[in-house]
């Protein structure tokens, strides 16, 4: 499978086709920070990558509930749950 990269034109009419949503997500604790927006189509998502000078560097579509970077790790979870318990249990609830 060879991949191949869109001209200028062909990514302003994929972008014009899938339109903008209702949805916007900001992922900014990189030093590439990234947003994505979910187009008029549910879970089809279009992410703007960007480097520290704030120059779009990467833009990707993406099929998905919500893009895969977004989402919280499952060892993150655990610990948050854990965290979450230890404040319960000390504030007595």
């Amino acid at each position: 499978c060879k991949i191949r990269f869109l001209t200028e034109e062909e990514q302003v009419e994929v972008l014009e086709t899938l339109g903008r949503g209702h949805i916007t997500i900001n992922f900014n604790e990189t030093d590439q920070p990234v947003e994505w927006y979910e187009s008029q189509f549910s879970g089809i998502w279009i992410g703007t990558y960007k480097n520290g000078r704030d120059d779009s560097i990467l833009h990707t579509v993406e099929v998905a509930k919500y893009p895969v970077v977004a989402g919280a790790y499952i060892e993150d979870m655990e610990l948050a749950e854990e965290d979450l318990q230890s404040w319960i249990d000390a504030a007595g609830l």
